[in-house]
């Protein structure tokens, strides 16, 4: 289930912001400082943090995981405190 204060980003291109899921794939990408390191967190595979980053990367237009970080910092924050 999605929170309706994470759906839609002003940041993205088509208006279609990142789903809960890509933003935890995030979140976790920023704590451990790589990808392999938000596989172990989350219990998944490295290639499945790949694809959902590749996806949000996608989605709002950013050239790395850095600058979605950035750009979706707000809403990073608010899942953190969720």
């Amino acid at each position: 289930m999605r929170p309706s204060s994470l759906a839609g980003s002003p940041s993205s291109p088509l208006g279609l912001g990142p789903t809960h899921r890509e933003l935890e794939v995030l979140l976790a990408r920023c704590q451990t400082g790589s990808r392999k390191g938000a596989a172990a967190l989350l219990g998944i595979q490295t290639k499945t943090v790949h694809w959902h980053l590749a996806r949000l990367l996608d989605r709002c237009g950013c050239i790395d995981d850095a600058m979605a970080g950035f750009v979706h910092r707000d809403e990073l924050e608010r899942l953190q405190a969720a």
